[in-house]
């Protein structure tokens, strides 16, 4: 047999063999979730006691364990269902061993249908309990949740390409640009790892976002070119709501951190270009979209439609990202147009209307936080009287009122638009309103609180990990954008990723001359947990503005300081990391010190009093102390000690006295008729700030007392507690209106109001397991518009389970 024939017989042997023989499989390819998207070996935040998920993939079926490394062993083998989402809900506890410091090395391990095994590490790092560790365990476990709610699937314009929606949660195309981009506020791209089971999350997103857009022609409007690169195209969704979901998309693809970006599927005009390019005409589209007057310059559903600030922010917040975060060019007369909206869409009460400057669809919360972060891309913000009055009305209704739900609680779509406009103002703003309040960070009434209090249990039936309906949301659509919004919050994203956070605080925020002032440097973080904070160098001005020159310089997480004089004091941080080269960030505020004492301010309610209900009862309860609880160092804080009543206007406060006087008697010798008197009240400052050289301080305030005999009142109030809710009725007694009050403890707050006869009312607002006491008084708006006597009282509590 010659060479050739050997060579012949062995293909042909081999042939059989091969033909005879079964492949051998691959052993599964196992990965496990990286908490820094930069570090594979990055520690996921845990405390003791309080649950997590252990997170991982598979590329093929068979059966999982998990091992959480703290002496519980391995877990039962179970088959894989989703070889996406291989978890396992898992306690470190503190009978088990766990204490803050601890690591664990948890694994998974993975069968296939072959006995093939593979092993991969899932790292775990135990920390003291604190909100930072909260916020960090809140993010881990959201984006989880998102995670798993992605459909996989091919693209639709290149089969061949992969892509990623969120067709399970909502059908809109927005909140699929919102879940990518919360995947890229964490360090979550397609530049990652590959063993890093998001990095092929964060591709499949951004194809499933650049797969449903559509391209339009664009060019000269009425207001300008809106062809910013002369190519004549725009770019959105093919979907309806343009008006709203285009700025998200802007933001989305901006925040991908990856200008020269390929797209690798889209239409024509899409696919194969990068994402800078794509992004522009994005931008372009938003600009020919606006409405064609240069005095209504916004957004609303569709092209060109009159605008509401409830679609402008949108558009704004993907604006602001494309000109800051890549250099876009946005025509001037975009902005111009919309600042002219503002000043039209803008109440001097301070607060933002919908399509005018009054009209408020779930109050304003919903739309003074988009006039907030239009003026932001407007280049508007501290020192403009519209900013000033907005950030005002804002911080006065963050925890609610008589009037308005409390955004911190309500409307995450608001507040997800106020945040944005707070980190992206220049400088970003930590604290706002008189007090100086931490928006974000405040452990009683920050935004990271609320929603940390809101986030859904891992052991919940749907969205565990994540948010859903949470809050009183104002319509079903907004439900499937909470999870990434709330994400983005907490992430304190603006438009870089993996970037230090500079949070500067002084403490107290209004001091006195002479008292130690503390600057803390704490709160400050960086984006990206393997990285780390390493200096943090201090700035104190001798006013207000830099331009009053620099004062002293400090250095330290920590530094103390003081002041001899009066006034506002500009104070800067500048916090470094510990990269190769390192990245800085800056942040701002004002140590304000005064020379306490302020006077108290007197106020009362309204009285009108019917003879078929007494006792007679004036009420000081509105009345306030701006030094309420403080004081010089050592001396204890300052309160209104004294309610004095003048009756009978002859200049003495001796006819009654107390918060809540009982003036039955006085008034019962009295016919019918409108009677005036004065109430003064009285604080301790002599006391509190025995160096001001100034006595108790005090102020008064005339009232009116109405003798009506005709009136009546209503007396039979009754509650009914529901999950979530109170609902209230009673008895009509001719009044044109009524005034709905409220209490937990302390004086009574008005919550809402009916209109005669309507005698029914639901407190949406109530809290499960708070004991709440009602009260009604009814209203007239003939003659002297008031309301008078109190209803009885009666308390209710809802239960979250009936």
């Amino acid at each position: 047999m010659n060479h050739r024939a050997n060579w012949l017989f062995f293909l042909t042997v081999t042939a059989v063999l091969l033909a005879a023989t079964p492949l051998v499989a691959a052993p599964p390819v196992v990965k496990t979730v990286w908490w820094d998207a930069t570090n594979e070996t990055s520690l996921h935040p845990a405390m003791c006691d309080v649950a997590l998920t252990l997170k991982g993939t598979s590329d093929q079926a068979g059966t999982y364990q998990w091992d959480p490394a703290d002496g519980s062993g391995l877990t039962p083998a179970a088959a894989i269902g989703d070889r996406y989402a291989i978890q396992k809900i898992h306690t470190y506890t503190t009978a088990g061993g766990c204490a803050p410091g601890n690591t664990y090395a948890a694994k998974l391990r993975v069968t296939n249908a072959a006995s093939e095994t593979t092993e991969k590490i899932y790292y775990v790092g135990i920390f003291a309990p604190s909100q930072v560790v909260q916020v960090d365990r809140a993010i881990d476990e959201g984006l989880w949740a998102l995670h798993k709610g992605m459909t996989r699937s091919n693209c639709s314009y290149v089969p061949s390409a992969a892509c990623g929606k969120w067709s399970t949660w909502q059908g809109y195309y927005g909140m699929w640009a919102a879940a990518t981009e919360a995947f890229f506020s964490k360090g979550h791209t397609e530049l990652g790892s590959v063993n890093n089971p998001y990095t092929e999350t964060a591709q499949r997103a951004i194809s499933g976002i650049l797969d449903v857009t559509t391209t339009y022609a664009v060019g000269v409007e009425p207001l300008g070119n809106a062809d910013s690169n002369g190519n004549g195209l725009g770019i959105a969704f093919n979907q309806s709501y343009q008006g709203y979901q285009t700025g998200m998309l802007l933001a989305a693809i901006v925040a991908s951190a990856y200008p020269t970006g390929i797209a690798r599927t889209g239409p024509a005009n899409v696919v194969g270009r990068q994402y800078k390019d794509i992004a522009q005409d994005v931008v372009d589209y938003i600009a020919a979209m606006q409405y064609d007057d240069n005095r209504y310059g916004g957004w609303r559903y569709s092209s060109e439609d009159f605008p509401d600030n409830s679609a402008c922010q949108w558009n704004a917040i993907g604006l602001i990202s494309a000109e800051r975060g890549w250099g876009l060019a946005i025509p001037p007369w975009v902005k111009t147009a919309n600042a002219n909206w503002l000043t039209y869409s803008h109440n001097p009460a301070g607060y933002y209307g919908y399509t005018d400057n009054s009209y408020l669809p779930w109050g304003s919360m919903a739309t003074t936080p988009s006039g907030l972060v239009q003026a932001v891309m407007d280049g508007i913000g501290r020192g403009d009287a519209r900013w000033n009055s907005a950030e005002t009305w804002m911080r006065t209704y963050w925890n609610g009122g008589t009037s308005y739900a409390p955004i911190r609680t309500s409307y995450v779509y608001a507040l997800f638009s106020f945040a944005k406009a707070m980190l992206q103002h220049n400088p970003p703003i930590v604290t706002f309103g008189a007090d100086n309040l931490d928006w974000y960070g405040d452990p009683v009434s920050g935004a990271a609180k609320a929603l940390l209090d809101a986030q859904y249990p891992l052991t919940a039936a749907s969205h565990a990990g994540g948010w859903w309906s949470t809050y009183g949301q104002p319509s079903g659509e907004h439900y499937s954008f909470i999870t990434p919004w709330a994400i983005m919050i907490l992430n304190k994203t603006t438009i870089e990723t993996g970037r230090p956070i500079a949070v500067a605080k002084v403490n107290p925020t209004s001091a006195v001359v002479g008292q130690t002032v503390t600057l803390d440097g704490s709160g400050s973080f960086h984006q990206a947990a393997g990285r780390s904070i390493i200096a943090w160098n201090w700035t104190v001005y001798n006013g207000a503005t830099e331009a009053s020159g620099i004062r002293e310089t400090k250095s330290g997480k920590f530094a103390s300081t003081s002041f001899s004089a009066v006034g506002n004091y500009l104070v800067k941080l500048v916090v470094t990391d510990d990269a190769g080269t390192p990245a800085t960030a800056t942040d701002q505020t004002t140590a304000v010190v005064s020379l306490p004492p302020y006077p108290p301010v007197a106020k009362t309610r309204p009285a009108r009093f019917c003879n078929q209900v007494k006792p007679w009862i004036l009420d000081a309860s509105l009345s306030t102390n701006p030094d309420d609880g403080r004081s010089e160092p050592g001396f204890p804080g300052d309160f209104i000690k004294s309610y004095g009543w003048d009756l009978d206007v002859n200049g003495t406060f001796g006819d009654a006295s107390g918060v809540r006087p009982d003036v039955t008697a006085y008034y019962s010798t009295k016919g019918a008729g409108t009677y005036l008197y004065r109430l003064r009240v009285t604080d301790n400052t002599a006391t509190s700030f025995p160096h001001s050289g100034f006595g108790d301080l005090s102020s008064t305030a005339d009232g009116n007392v109405i003798l009506d005999g005709d009136c009546a009142c209503v007396t039979n109030l009754a509650a009914n507690a529901m999950r979530s809710r109170v609902d209230l009725s009673w008895q009509h007694v001719g009044a044109d209106k009524y005034m709905i009050y409220r209490k937990t403890t302390g004086a009574f707050a008005k919550i809402g109001e009916t209109t005669a006869p309507v005698t029914v009312y639901s407190d949406l607002t109530a809290v499960n397991g708070t004991t709440y006491t009602y009260m009604v008084k009814p209203f007239k708006t003939a003659a002297t518009p008031q309301e008078y006597c109190e209803s009885n009282s009666v308390a209710a509590t809802p239960r979250a389970t009936r």
